[in-house]
């Protein structure tokens, strides 16, 4: 049987954003050690893996003795805490659910956190070099984690810095679940920032004036004009890098909807099967949170449809 967590950290604050949503403020007992390079904690964009013992009440309780999750961070590591935009798990698959213990700790309990930041979901690691494009962010739910980190640190650097070239696409069920909706706004305002949050239940929503529909509908093929009208931007790959974080279906239904106007996921299994020759670059990026394969080799129509519009859009 595993081994209790050690305790290195403290969880300072929660901030409820809606009904099972909210967001945690960890403090690090060790504060983490700035990268050489740059003096950075993190590079906006990764994560960190969080944990948590359960209950020993119960001697005959046979789960784990503990638990843990990797997490997007959303904070900047320019901020002095960790911040971390989680969602309760309803119906989950585990039998220690990690959400469970977390929602249910109080403010000033302690818990674990690994001590080194993972991942490459990154503009450095991703799209590097954008050389003039657009960089759009589109997320659904808690997804917009790893892209508020993003932006948090362009601001927290130069706090009068143009986020003209930056666009972030937010889908949520209804208007309560719209994470950092007021911040957003506010980069929008102040920053340039093109921000285009959007609601998919419009009965739970009858307040909402603005966008309906996923994330990944705002690039549907009826739909993809208006919304190059509404941000004031081409969404073609010679002008836009995209990036998506959430779960399979938006991941898989944006790569569908843009296939068409030519961008290339940056996935090496998917780039090999819709034949994209090496020297052709990526203008897809993707962050999974879930295990489900984005594309399926298996379902040969999708896969010869959206090779053939990728090709055809690329002159390929």
């Amino acid at each position: 049987m595993a081994k209790l967590l050690e305790y290195n950290a403290t969880m300072v604050r929660r901030h409820t954003v809606s009904d099972g949503l909210a967001l945690f403020n960890i403090q690090l007992d060790k504060p983490l050690d700035p990268r050489a390079e740059d003096g950075k904690r993190f590079i906006p964009g990764q994560y960190m893996t969080l944990g948590l013992n359960r209950p020993p009440d119960d001697p005959m309780d046979d789960r784990p003795l503990s638990v843990v999750r990797p997490i997007s961070i959303a904070s900047g590591p320019e901020q002095p805490d960790l911040q971390f935009y989680i969602r309760y798990v309803a119906r989950p698959q585990s039998a220690l659910p990690f959400t469970h213990l977390l929602f249910s700790l109080e403010n000033g309990e302690r818990m674990y956190v690994r001590s080194s930041p993972k991942g490459q979901f990154t503009e450095e690691h991703t799209c590097g070099n954008r050389k003039g494009k657009t960089l759009i962010m589109l997320a659904a739910g808690t997804g917009l984690a790893p892209f508020m980190s993003i932006v948090r640190s362009k601001v927290r650097r130069d706090p009068k810095v143009s986020l003209e070239d930056h666009v972030i696409i937010h889908g949520a069920s209804n208007p309560t679940y719209l994470g950092y909706y007021d911040e957003l706004r506010g980069l929008a305002k102040r920053n340039g920032l093109k921000y285009l949050p959007t609601v998919s239940r419009r009965k739970e929503s009858p307040g909402w004036k603005g966008t309906i529909g996923r994330a990944e509908h705002v690039f549907a093929a009826d739909r993809i004009e208006e919304t190059e009208k509404q941000l004031g931007i081409s969404i073609r790959p010679d002008k836009a890098v995209v990036t998506i974080c959430g779960l399979t279906g938006t991941i898989r239904e944006t790569i569908k909807a843009l296939a068409p106007r030519g961008f290339v996921p940056h996935h090496r299994k998917v780039r090999k099967e819709f034949q994209i020759p090496d020297d052709q670059p990526s203008t897809v990026f993707y962050e999974q949170y879930d295990s489900e394969p984005v594309i399926n080799p298996k379902d040969v129509e999708l896969v010869n449809r959206l090779r053939t519009e990728i090709h055809r859009a690329l002159g390929l």
